[in-house]
C-alpha cells in the first residue's frame, strides 16, 4: 500500500511523471483526453500517473480483486479518480479471482459464475461500464486494458469492440489463454480491428504475453 505522507506522495508523483511512456500514454498532450478508463487498476499506478499527466481529465479505475480495490480506493483517495469494483464480462457473471499453475504468470483472472470472498464480483460488458461512468464516445477517450485474459471475451463481443475502436487511445496487455496457448493470434486479431483509424504498435510481442498501442490517426485537440 502506497504511504500518504506528503514527501512519499510527491517522490509517488516525480517517479510516475518521468516514466518514459506508461501504456502509450505519453502520446497524448496535457488537456487532449476528455477520459481516461483503467480496466484492471490494480492499486492504481497507472490511474495515478494518468491523473498527474491529465489533470482535466476524468479519470476512471476499475478493478475485481478485493484486496486490490481496498488498495486501490486508499491510494485513489484527494486525487479524484473514481474507483469502480467491477470485472469485465457477460450480464448476471462474477470473476473467480485466482493464480493458474503457469508460475510465469501471477494474479490471473478468469471469468467464471462463481463467488470471491463470500461476495459476488459485479461483472459487466464494456458497454454497460461506459454508461455507468458516463463517458462520452464522442470526446477523445483512453483505454488501458490489463484484465489478465479477460480481454478474450472482450474481443469476442461486437459491441465491445466498437467501443475501444471509438477511443482515442488505447493500450491492451495480451495475455496468453488461461487453458495455454500463445497470446499472438489475439494480438494479431486485435490489431486488425483497429487497422483502419489507428496507428497499432506492439512494443512487446512475447509468448509470455503481449503489450499493443493503438493511437486513432484523428488526433485528440487539447481542451479549450
Amino acid at each position: 500500500m502506497i504511504n500518504h505522507d506528503r514527501h512519499s506522495h510527491n517522490h509517488l508523483r516525480d517517479t510516475i511523471i518521468r516514466a518514459e511512456n506508461p501504456y502509450g500514454l505519453q502520446a497524448f498532450i496535457p488537456g487532449s483526453l476528455a477520459w481516461i478508463l483503467d480496466l484492471g487498476a490494480h492499486v492504481g499506478a497507472f490511474a495515478m500517473c494518468a491523473r498527474f499527466r491529465h489533470p482535466l481529465a476524468a479519470v476512471y479505475a476499475v478493478e475485481p480483486d478485493p484486496d486490490s480495490f481496498e488498495s486501490l480506493s486508499r491510494n485513489a483517495d484527494l486525487l479524484d479518480i473514481q474507483c469502480i469494483p467491477a470485472a469485465l464480462g457477460r450480464p448476471g457473471k462474477v470473476a473467480i479471482l485466482k493464480p493458474v499453475t503457469n508460475t510465469r504468470r501471477h494474479g490471473s483472472m478468469q471469468h467464471a459464475c462463481a463467488v470471491q470472498d463470500g461476495g459476488p464480483v459485479v461483472s459487466l460488458p464494456l458497454t454497460s461500464l461506459v454508461d455507468r461512468c458516463g463517458l462520452d464516445l464522442n470526446t477523445p477517450g483512453f483505454v488501458k486494458m490489463d484484465i489478465e485474459g479477460g480481454e478474450y471475451s472482450v474481443f469476442n463481443d461486437p459491441d465491445s469492440v466498437a467501443v475501444l475502436t471509438a477511443c482515442a487511445g488505447v493500450s491492451i496487455e495480451v495475455h496468453p489463454p488461461i487453458d495455454g496457448g500463445s497470446p499472438f493470434p489475439l494480438c494479431d486479431r486485435i490489431s486488425k480491428c483497429f487497422v483502419e483509424t489507428h496507428d497499432v504498435t506492439v512494443p512487446y510481442r512475447k509468448h509470455r504475453g503481449c503489450l499493443l498501442y493503438a493511437v486513432s490517426r484523428s488526433p485528440a485537440e487539447p481542451s479549450a
